[in-house]
């Protein structure tokens, strides 16, 4: 097989010059690669195909040619339902896509060559644009499923009781939040909302750590180990 160089089919027309051939007559098995798109004998010719001649001075009778056009790769990630993946649970390897299905948007992991798929967080979460509500009506104590991100979309404790009531920040031995989550709460009821702080936790707010009224809007911030920023409606 003889290779000719790149050829440009815009003309749609197939090679008549530029062959192997004493002064570039084409001979059986002279070949071209495309390097502008054309249509050759009826058929589309992108840019990648290859134009070979079965013949020797085959002219422009599409017979007398033999096309062949690039193939279109597709590259396929192991893929699967929540449930199935926490069933099998296996290690993915290094640089390997997980992607589960059935969540919108789909959630994508990626392995490391040793942890298993539960232990391996997922990448690339947007946040959802919709409030959810975590209500309660007695005293509660933060949990990691209050706080926003990716897992949880966007969570607002609510507090709906008729007498005082509170909401204790535990230590992050008790619940590892992440430092730089937050969460949002809102007291409903007519009995008033404190913040507590568990030992060894830290909770800086002004002027206090209640929720001055009903309907007050707070919300909390951490910004270490176990400090928290408060802000919001507050009142001493």
């Amino acid at each position: 097989m003889a290779n000719r160089g790149n050829y440009n089919a815009s003309g749609n027309l197939f090679p008549a010059t530029g062959g192997s051939g004493s002064g570039g007559a084409i001979l059986a098995n002279d070949q071209w690669f495309v390097s502008v798109a054309g249509t050759l004998g009826g058929n589309y010719c992108p840019v990648g195909s290859s134009v070979r001649a079965l013949s020797n001075a085959p002219g422009q009778t599409p017979g007398s040619w033999s096309i062949s056009q690039p193939q279109k790769a597709r590259v396929l990630f192991r893929a699967d339902t929540p449930s199935n993946w926490t069933s099998f649970d296996p290690i993915l390897g290094r640089g390997e896509m997980a992607v589960t299905l059935g969540t919108n948007p789909p959630k994508i992991k990626i392995g490391d060559g040793s942890m298993a798929w539960s232990d391996l967080t997922y990448l690339f979460q947007p946040i959802p644009d919709t409030y959810t509500f975590n209500a309660y009506t007695a005293d509660h104590t933060l949990t990691v499923g209050d706080v926003f991100n990716a897992a949880n979309g966007l969570p607002i404790v609510t507090m709906n009781k008729a007498t005082a009531n509170s909401v204790t920040v535990p230590n992050n031995s008790t619940a590892a939040i992440a430092v730089g989550s937050a969460v949002k709460i809102i007291q409903i009821g007519a009995g008033q909302t404190v913040l507590v702080a568990d030992t060894g936790v830290t909770l800086n707010a002004t002027p206090g750590l209640k929720c001055r009224d009903q309907y007050s809007f707070i919300e909390l911030v951490k910004c270490a180990t176990n400090v928290w920023y408060v802000k919001g409606d507050l009142s001493a």
